[in-house]
């Protein structure tokens, strides 16, 4: 992995808003397995994820004062977070009905 990968994903997430919550993440994740923990934290920011966020920039990226200021003057990504609908997947009582005849025949 390389940081031009997890850049090429972090600059997906800006093109596609409603893919933003998976690529985000998995961007993170690119950054974080090579060692770049500032951008790492960009990406948590981006999410949501502001605790974490500045958990992670004090234990791991090291950041200045400046750069604690520079990272939230930056405008996040707004996020479409579409969540799938409801599936049930469940057998309607006449479906029952019929399963049980099919088996007992």
């Amino acid at each position: 992995m390389t940081a031009e990968i997890g850049d090429m994903i972090f600059q997906f997430c800006r093109q596609k808003p409603q893919a933003a919550p998976r690529c985000l993440a998995l961007a993170q994740h690119v950054y974080i397995s090579i060692g770049f923990h500032g951008p790492a934290v960009v990406c948590m920011a981006h999410q949501g994820r502001v605790q974490q966020a500045l958990q992670h920039a004090h234990q791991k990226a090291n950041f200045t004062p400046e750069d604690y200021l520079t990272l939230f003057q930056v405008p996040l990504m707004p996020i479409e977070y579409y969540p799938p609908p409801p599936q049930f997947n469940f057998l309607s009582l006449g479906d029952c009905d019929n399963f049980y005849k099919l088996t007992v025949m």
